[in-house]
């Protein structure tokens, strides 16, 4: 077995990199198992990529579900809680209470960033 580890710090060129390389592994692949076998071995490739890659794709793809529900839950508590009674505000009150989380997840996620 023979494992490779190539370290890039310039995200562009590894993702180009990282797409010629599965081509040409992808194509040597297909010549050799074109050919006559006369050795007993496979070839098995893979390529990866970092870990904040994969993460920052993960939690992208997220964001808008999390919209939806903050919508929802905003909603929900609204109705929930507030009778339309505008002497109690107690309608305001719920709106309040899921607008400080909400604000209060937006800073993290701010403050997570500015940290890296």
């Amino acid at each position: 077995a023979i494992r490779q580890t190539f370290r890039m710090d310039d995200r562009d060129s590894v993702e180009k990199w990282d797409t010629a390389v599965i081509a040409v592994w992808h194509a040597e692949n297909a010549r050799f198992r074109a050919a006559p076998q006369t050795y007993d071995f496979n070839i098995y490739y893979r390529a990866e990529r970092s870990f904040d890659d994969e993460l920052g794709r993960a939690v992208s793809s997220d964001i808008p579900r999390v919209v939806v529900t903050y919508l929802l839950m905003t909603t929900f508590v609204s109705l929930a809680i507030g009778k339309f009674n505008w002497v109690g505000a107690r309608f305001l009150l719920g709106v309040g209470g899921v607008g400080s989380i909400l604000l209060s997840i937006v800073v993290g996620y701010g403050l997570a960033m500015a940290f890296g």
